[in-house]
């Protein structure tokens, strides 16, 4: 089963396990291979246990640094936020900042290999989520709109 996430990313799960399809402009623009040539190229990711994983942005760096972010579990009960990473080889499943559940990454942008953003939120309430990569870990910032209801959809 093939699920559009968004316009330039799809998840294929199979069963007993997920394996990630990114299909993006970006990839395009810096030459993914075999994908640059039109063809589709599947690579396993890294299995969270849970039956459900999610990835709802990707964002490219070069083709060798590329982040996708969501969650898994039970979105909007149990869902915790599900960061990965593309280091031009292998997916691998990078560690974020423990935060109350449910929680979840709604989009990602890269400016540079030190600085990516993720934005979501979490929360019963839907407070808002900032997270920033600084080369190193991904640590949670604060907002001027601590409130409820105001969940981040996206990033540029």
């Amino acid at each position: 089963m093939k699920t559009t996430i968004a316009s330039t990313n799809y998840i294929h799960r199979l069963l007993g396990r997920s394996a990630l399809i990114l299909v993006s402009l970006l990839a395009v623009c810096f030459g993914f291979s075999p994908m640059a040539s039109g063809g589709w190229n599947v690579v396993s990711s890294p299995n969270t246990g849970s039956p459900n994983n999610y990835l709802f942005g990707v964002a490219a760096i070069a083709s060798n640094d590329v982040w996708a972010v969501g969650a898994y579990g039970v979105l909007g009960i149990t869902a915790q936020q599900l960061i990965e990473h593309w280091d031009g080889t292998r997916w691998t499943h990078v560690t974020s900042p423990s935060l109350a559940t449910p929680n979840e990454l709604l989009a990602v942008s890269s400016v540079a290999n030190n600085d990516v953003w993720a934005v979501g939120g979490y929360n019963s309430g839907g407070q808002a989520l900032i997270q920033h990569w600084d080369g190193s870990t991904w640590s949670v910032l604060t907002h001027p709109n601590p409130g409820t209801f105001n969940r981040f959809f996206g990033s540029e």
